[in-house]
């Protein structure tokens, strides 16, 4: 989804908590983590 648009460092954290559906929200509010 739009996480693939997002940068290696979202990509991170999608693979720390692995819950890409989490990961989508928070980018789209802009939170960086």
């Amino acid at each position: 989804p739009d996480i693939a648009l997002r940068d290696a460092s979202t990509s991170i954290y999608v693979k720390e908590i692995k819950h890409p559906y989490n990961v989508g929200i928070q980018a789209r509010q802009g939170i960086d983590y």
